[in-house]
């Protein structure tokens, strides 16, 4: 069965409105090569034993709370996702 395409149409207003949004918001963000590293590092040292998965989890929530909503969705070399292991 061949793939189906996924194509999305904004009229100007709604990409105006988008770009508006994302200008304003900007500033509230932290930074994401900061947040990058952190979780780079975190799950090296979960995957060398030098930190539980539940630690790397809360560590990753506080530098950045939305990570929250994605603990069910990240999975762990041992199976079942860090956000299960909490």
């Amino acid at each position: 069965m061949p793939a189906v395409q996924l194509c999305a149409h904004f009229t100007d207003t709604e990409l105006t409105l988008r770009t508006q949004a994302r200008v304003s918001a900007r500033p509230t963000l932290p930074d994401p090569v900061a947040i990058a590293r952190a979780l780079a590092l975190a799950i090296c040292e979960v995957e060398a034993g030098l930190r539980s998965a539940s630690g790397a989890h809360r560590s990753a929530v506080l530098l950045s709370p939305g990570l929250e909503g994605l603990s069910g969705k990240v999975g762990g070399a041992y199976g079942g996702s860090v956000g299960s292991l909490a």
